[in-house]
């Protein structure tokens, strides 16, 4: 099983349930520089993107039909390609 522990991976929720955690979430996009991207999704739900920590561009999407094995591949390439 691939481990990310030791690398560079920064998980953000964004959450769109109430008021206040729509706050929350513009918040932590703002904190991370996500704005665009929290502006040019929501309020969809049921995804994960992976977004570049440097470019701030999305490099993958996962939804929850993808299997473990695509979600472990999509973050392991991702780092690969980030490194």
């Amino acid at each position: 099983m691939t481990s990310f522990q030791d690398q560079s991976v920064t998980m953000v929720k964004f959450d769109f349930t109430s008021d206040s955690t729509k706050s929350k979430a513009k918040s932590d996009a703002e904190k991370h520089g996500l704005t665009e991207i929290l502006d040019s999704r929501a309020p969809s739900t049921g995804f994960v993107l992976i977004v570049d920590g440097k470019t701030k561009k999305v490099v993958g999407e996962l939804k929850a039909s993808n299997t473990v094995d695509d979600w472990k591949n999509a973050i392991d390439k991702a780092l690969k390609s980030s490194s």
